[in-house]
């Protein structure tokens, strides 16, 4: 019993023993692996979980507040449209407001005060569309205020999984960009009847941003389809309608990718941006039909916004006002003012349009810098150099053929007759370049008459240019 007992000591010892290596080597095979690799994967997964969540909230408040602003541009619109709107006008300042509002949209305008014009509630907003007395609700501007809100929290957002990757800027620009291409958001701000409401809402950072991005002078059929056809079916809803449907027409103008963080700040700007897009269709901005209208209030308004653009500065574009700008803030802010210049510049019939204003609206719309780019720019293009040259050289030959050709007249009204044979070779050259001269200022008149005609029947007539050069071309020689 005893060797029985020893022998199965003698086994357990050894069992333990080798039980005792193998639970050494399993316990031991963990230190080689820092145990803070697992924690700091979980702290990341749980942050980008947050950030994710955190970012889709934050959409949901965008585009719900994109919602009430593109209804109330539409309410705008539609009620342009109603007997009663236009009787309020004519019951104001006399009947010459009454009429502007006709003349400054034409016959389709008079058509839909008609009652003729019944397509559908596509064109109810368009860039023809100038509404007056355009009023603001408490909603409206609760919105824009929720705005401002949002580009603060998204400044303190991540974009990114990886926190070496953590730009608030990016998503900014997002809502900044998402809020632009509602059609006809600017003009209708621009449009508000009371300067001091103006004032205010023109005074939000989510406005004074969105003036910086290039979709809010784009017309509407250069904005991107899917957005104009997504505020379309918005403008569609009932006014009493629940705001859930227009948040699900919202969701729709988002490219939201498959991946966590990104399917949220999905940027527009790429795909979108009105620089890279090839086809740029020849319709007429906002911005020039509220230059060509013949209500005087809206001309102002568009003056005051091209004056304001000027003078915007890089306290205007960051979003805390009580901070100092940073070298990053001061790059992105001349980097987004280029960008709103160049599409102004090429905006299409924006400096004929310019010619119906006022002589003091004129004044002050010539000393803005976008102006005087605008200007810069198209005298050194080379058409525009070409017919400088072209008109200096015919000029010269206009004046001395006229000289040589004044003595020939005297000389015909005095003897009766003119020996065509003293005549040397210079003067018949002098003679026939006169009458080339003639006959090249005579076409570039018809040809500027014709292309004002083309470009705004209303300027033509305000301007009244090609008749002013012929008679002042003709005294001064």
């Amino acid at each position: 019993m005893e060797d029985t007992r020893a022998e199965d000591h003698k086994e357990d010892d050894e069992t333990v023993s080798t039980n005792g290596v193998n639970n050494m080597s399993i316990i031991e095979s963990p230190i080689y692996v820092s145990p803070d690799i697992p924690i700091a994967e979980a702290e990341e997964d749980e942050t980008s979980s947050t950030n994710n969540e955190s970012i889709n909230i934050l959409n949901s408040q965008v585009e719900r507040h994109i919602y009430n602003i593109s209804r109330w541009i539409h309410s705008v619109h539609m009620e342009a449209k109603s007997e009663s709107y236009w009787w309020r006008g004519f019951q104001g300042k006399g009947h010459s407001f009454f009429k502007a509002l006709v003349k400054s949209n034409s016959v389709r305008l008079q058509a839909e005060f008609d009652g003729k014009n019944n397509n559908s509630e596509e064109s109810h907003v368009n860039d023809k569309s100038l509404p007056p007395l355009v009023e603001i609700n408490s909603r409206v501007e609760a919105s824009f205020r929720s705005l401002d809100e949002c580009l603060l929290t998204a400044l303190n957002l991540s974009t990114a999984q990886n926190s070496s990757d953590n730009d608030g800027d990016k998503l900014v620009q997002d809502i900044v960009d998402r809020v632009a291409q509602v059609p006809s958001l600017v003009k209708t701000v621009l449009l508000i009847h009371k300067k001091v409401d103006r004032k205010r809402i023109l005074s939000y950072k989510i406005v004074r941003r969105v003036m910086f991005s290039p979709f809010s002078v784009l017309p509407e059929d250069d904005l991107p389809k899917d957005v104009v056809s997504m505020m379309t079916q918005s403008g569609r809803i009932n006014i009493g309608g629940s705001p859930e449907v227009g948040k699900r027409d919202m969701t729709s103008m988002i490219k939201k990718a498959s991946n966590g963080v990104e399917n949220s700040s999905t940027t527009l700007i790429g795909a979108l941006s009105p620089t890279t897009q090839k086809k740029r269709h020849l319709k007429k901005s906002w911005l020039v039909e509220m230059l060509e209208t013949t209500y005087k209030p809206i001309k102002q308004s568009a003056v005051d916004y091209l004056e304001m653009l000027s003078n915007l500065t890089v306290v205007d574009y960051i979003l805390d006002e009580h901070a100092d700008p940073t070298p990053v803030d001061i790059d992105l802010f001349e980097k987004s003012r280029e960008e709103i210049f160049s599409e102004v510049e090429r905006l299409k019939y924006l400096v004929p349009a310019m010619i119906s204003l006022e002589d003091s609206e004129k004044e002050r719309v010539a000393v803005t810098l976008i102006i005087q780019r605008v200007l810069d720019n198209a005298i050194v293009q080379p058409f525009g150099i070409t017919i400088l040259f072209c008109d200096l050289i015919f000029h010269i030959f206009l004046l001395f053929g006229w000289r040589n050709l004044s003595f020939v007249l005297v000389d015909f009204i005095i003897i009766g007759s003119v020996d065509r044979s003293t005549i040397g070779a210079f003067d018949r050259f002098l003679e026939s370049m006169f009458v080339i001269s003639t006959l090249y200022f005579v076409w570039r008149i018809t040809g500027e008459m014709f292309s004002t005609i083309i470009t705004s029947w209303r300027v033509f007539r305000v301007s009244r240019t090609p008749f002013q050069k012929c008679s002042n071309g003709l005294f001064n020689v």
